[in-house]
């Protein structure tokens, strides 16, 4: 009686947190009832369902994140975040592309200035 008094309590904790968008502290709650809980299979449902969550969460913080990436000229983590998002969701991926086909000579002039500015730390560093 005291397992199925806990787990109850756990679904309660978890059910709040899915309330607040605290899918992460959700999915603990949830685990630690299935843990104690094995033969509710609904658990395992809902905690498959609360993983996509998480990673369609992740995949628009990356989004995000690459953008801002992007407007501080940073072409090259900004294509690695857009690539990670796609991994994260795919169906992102047809939205991206055009993106990250306009990131390609970007990335290369950022990476030859990143050369050039190595270049001109050692052309400075020989001198002295």
């Amino acid at each position: 009686m005291i397992k199925i008094d806990s787990s109850v309590s756990l679904i309660e904790k978890g059910e709040r947190a899915l309330t607040r968008g605290a899918f992460t502290e959700a999915r603990a709650h949830y685990a630690k009832a299935a843990h104690s809980q094995s033969d509710i299979s609904y658990l395992r449902v809902i905690i498959a369902e609360i993983d996509s969550c998480i990673k369609l969460q992740t995949a628009s913080q990356k989004i995000v994140e690459a953008h801002a990436a992007m407007r501080t000229g940073h072409y090259q983590a900004a294509d690695e975040l857009f690539r990670s998002a796609i991994h994260l969701n795919p169906e992102k991926a047809p939205s991206l592309s055009s993106v990250q086909a306009a990131l390609i000579p970007l990335m290369q002039t950022e990476s030859a200035q990143g050369k050039q500015k190595v270049g001109m730390i050692a052309l400075e560093e020989k001198r002295c």
